[in-house]
């Protein structure tokens, strides 16, 4: 019986040494991505594709915003660990009027369709429209996903014709990508 015990606190001292190599593994792969989207100019890139103008009346309202991994925070004081856990690789944000209605777009470049997935993933709402490889919506929150992009539109307030008038620019947004 000592034997076993022993053999097991062994493999127990083996396994949790092994566990901060696993980890790091993991958060090098991350950290490499990054890198990668940096590298290839994530930002400049994403901004590229929120529009001066929309089908369905929609109207840039100011420049684009653009955030790194670096400055998230001042975007997003508090949310922003959550998109770090991820391989995020920039964001740019955009206000647009049209249709009676103010809207704010974030466009994320996740890195990968499987973190872009994973942060979609994490609160879906019940109704379903057809645009992005998957969104949902609720509340005049439209969010989907496509490819290795995130895409977060906000309606300052729902309205009738507002998950219409989301959809119309946030697939505007999408067949430029």
């Amino acid at each position: 019986m000592r034997s076993s015990t022993m053999k097991a606190h062994v493999l127990i001292v083996l396994l949790l040494a092994t566990l901060p190599l696993v980890v790091g593994c993991r958060a090098e792969a991350r950290r490499a991505q990054r890198e990668k989207s940096s590298k290839q100019g994530s930002d400049l890139f994403l901004a590229a594709h929120l529009p001066d103008r929309a089908p369905g009346g929609w109207q840039a309202v100011g420049p684009t915003e653009e955030f790194t991994s670096v400055d998230l925070f001042e975007y997003m004081n508090g949310g922003a660990a959550f998109y770090l856990g991820y391989a995020f690789g920039g964001c740019a944000v955009r206000r647009y009027e049209g249709t009676g209605q103010k809207v704010t777009v974030e466009l994320y470049d996740m890195g990968s369709p499987a973190d872009a997935y994973g942060v979609f993933h994490w609160d879906l709402a019940a109704e379903r429209p057809a645009v992005g490889e998957g969104a949902c919506y609720e509340a005049g929150l439209l969010k989907l996903w496509t490819g290795r992009f995130f895409l977060r539109l906000l309606a300052e307030r729902e309205q009738e014709g507002t998950l219409t008038g989301l959809t119309s620019l946030a697939g505007a947004v999408t067949a430029s990508l």
